[in-house]
Protein backbone atom coordinates (compact mmCIF):
# COMPACT_ATOMS: atom_id res chain seq x y z
CA UNK A 1 0.00 0.00 0.00
CA UNK A 2 1.06 3.39 -1.21
CA UNK A 3 1.70 5.80 1.44
CA UNK A 4 -0.80 8.72 1.79
CA UNK A 5 0.21 11.98 2.50
CA UNK A 6 -3.81 12.98 3.70
CA UNK A 7 -6.46 10.59 3.94
CA UNK A 8 -10.05 11.80 3.95
CA UNK A 9 -10.77 10.48 8.05
CA UNK A 10 -7.86 13.49 8.34
CA UNK A 11 -8.83 16.00 6.78
CA UNK A 12 -12.61 15.68 8.26
CA UNK A 13 -10.60 15.28 11.51
CA UNK A 14 -8.75 19.08 11.26
CA UNK A 15 -12.45 20.39 10.24
CA UNK A 16 -14.05 19.05 13.15
CA UNK A 17 -11.25 20.99 15.35
CA UNK A 18 -11.11 23.97 13.35
CA UNK A 19 -14.89 24.02 13.90
CA UNK A 20 -14.41 23.29 17.45
CA UNK A 21 -12.65 26.53 17.69
CA UNK A 22 -9.18 24.79 18.17
CA UNK A 23 -6.08 27.16 17.27
CA UNK A 24 -3.55 25.98 13.90
CA UNK A 25 -0.52 25.26 16.75
CA UNK A 26 -2.88 23.14 18.43
CA UNK A 27 -4.13 21.39 15.72
CA UNK A 28 -1.18 20.70 13.71
CA UNK A 29 0.25 19.34 17.47
CA UNK A 30 -2.08 16.97 18.23
CA UNK A 31 -2.76 15.10 14.91
CA UNK A 32 1.20 15.82 14.27
CA UNK A 33 0.96 17.52 11.21
CA UNK A 34 1.97 20.62 9.26
CA UNK A 35 0.59 23.94 10.25
CA UNK A 36 0.51 24.75 6.38
CA UNK A 37 -2.13 21.90 6.06
CA UNK A 38 -4.44 23.14 8.60
CA UNK A 39 -4.35 26.64 7.14
CA UNK A 40 -5.10 25.29 3.68
CA UNK A 41 -8.01 23.59 5.19
CA UNK A 42 -8.98 26.70 7.34
CA UNK A 43 -9.24 28.64 3.88
CA UNK A 44 -10.87 26.54 1.82
CA UNK A 45 -7.94 25.77 -0.44
CA UNK A 46 -7.45 21.87 0.54
CA UNK A 47 -11.04 20.35 0.16
CA UNK A 48 -12.67 16.61 0.20
CA UNK A 49 -13.36 16.96 -3.70
CA UNK A 50 -9.67 18.18 -4.49
CA UNK A 51 -8.41 15.25 -2.40
CA UNK A 52 -11.12 12.62 -4.33
CA UNK A 53 -9.77 14.07 -7.43
CA UNK A 54 -6.01 13.67 -6.69
CA UNK A 55 -7.09 9.77 -5.28
CA UNK A 56 -8.86 9.37 -8.66
CA UNK A 57 -5.98 10.51 -10.61
CA UNK A 58 -3.67 8.36 -8.85
CA UNK A 59 -1.68 11.25 -7.63
CA UNK A 60 1.00 10.22 -4.73
CA UNK A 61 1.40 13.44 -3.22
CA UNK A 62 -1.26 16.64 -3.52
CA UNK A 63 0.11 19.77 -5.32
CA UNK A 64 1.22 22.51 -2.87
CA UNK A 65 -1.34 25.17 -1.67
CA UNK A 66 -0.04 28.09 -3.71
CA UNK A 67 -0.23 25.84 -7.25
CA UNK A 68 -3.74 25.10 -6.62
CA UNK A 69 -4.26 28.36 -7.31
CA UNK A 70 -2.65 28.85 -10.47
CA UNK A 71 -3.95 28.49 -14.21
CA UNK A 72 -1.87 26.12 -15.59
CA UNK A 73 -3.40 25.27 -18.71
CA UNK A 74 -2.49 29.02 -19.41
CA UNK A 75 1.07 28.26 -17.93
CA UNK A 76 1.54 25.33 -20.01
CA UNK A 77 0.60 27.31 -23.32
CA UNK A 78 3.49 29.65 -22.57
CA UNK A 79 5.97 26.48 -21.62
CA UNK A 80 4.83 25.26 -25.35
CA UNK A 81 5.56 28.82 -26.85
CA UNK A 82 9.11 28.70 -25.93
CA UNK A 83 8.88 31.45 -23.39
CA UNK A 84 11.60 31.77 -20.20
CA UNK A 85 10.41 30.14 -16.95
CA UNK A 86 11.52 33.28 -15.57
CA UNK A 87 8.83 35.74 -17.10
CA UNK A 88 6.41 32.97 -16.69
CA UNK A 89 6.63 32.79 -12.87
CA UNK A 90 6.85 37.02 -12.99
CA UNK A 91 3.17 37.04 -15.12
CA UNK A 92 1.39 34.09 -12.91
CA UNK A 93 3.34 33.18 -9.46
CA UNK A 94 5.29 35.10 -8.16
CA UNK A 95 2.76 36.79 -6.23
CA UNK A 96 1.84 33.18 -3.93
CA UNK A 97 5.35 31.73 -4.70
CA UNK A 98 9.34 31.61 -5.10
CA UNK A 99 10.76 31.59 -8.04
CA UNK A 100 12.93 28.32 -7.29
CA UNK A 101 9.50 26.60 -5.96
CA UNK A 102 7.56 27.50 -9.22
CA UNK A 103 10.77 26.56 -10.98
CA UNK A 104 11.28 22.77 -9.30
CA UNK A 105 7.40 22.30 -9.45
CA UNK A 106 7.40 23.19 -12.83
CA UNK A 107 10.22 20.86 -13.65
CA UNK A 108 8.34 17.83 -12.12
CA UNK A 109 5.26 18.75 -13.72
CA UNK A 110 6.83 19.11 -17.06
CA UNK A 111 9.50 17.51 -17.86
CA UNK A 112 9.52 16.29 -21.12
CA UNK A 113 7.53 19.51 -22.28
CA UNK A 114 10.05 21.27 -21.43
CA UNK A 115 12.58 19.43 -22.68
CA UNK A 116 11.26 19.55 -25.99
CA UNK A 117 10.09 23.45 -25.90
CA UNK A 118 13.70 24.63 -24.57
CA UNK A 119 11.81 27.02 -22.11
CA UNK A 120 14.53 28.03 -19.44
CA UNK A 121 14.62 28.92 -16.15
CA UNK A 122 17.03 32.00 -16.03
CA UNK A 123 16.40 35.57 -16.90
CA UNK A 124 17.64 34.97 -20.35
CA UNK A 125 17.73 31.93 -22.67
CA UNK A 126 21.13 29.79 -22.60
CA UNK A 127 22.45 29.28 -25.71
CA UNK A 128 25.45 27.25 -26.67
CA UNK A 129 27.96 29.44 -28.38
CA UNK A 130 30.75 26.36 -28.53
CA UNK A 131 34.23 27.95 -28.57
CA UNK A 132 33.15 31.62 -29.11
CA UNK A 133 33.11 31.91 -25.76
Amino acid sequence: MEFERMSMARLEDIQRLLNQGRSILEISKVLRCRKQTVIDIKKNLLTPELLQTAKQTNQVRLPPSWAIELDWQAIEKEIHKGFELNRIWEEYAANVTSNSNFFKYVRKRYNNVINVAGATSGSAKVKSCGSQC
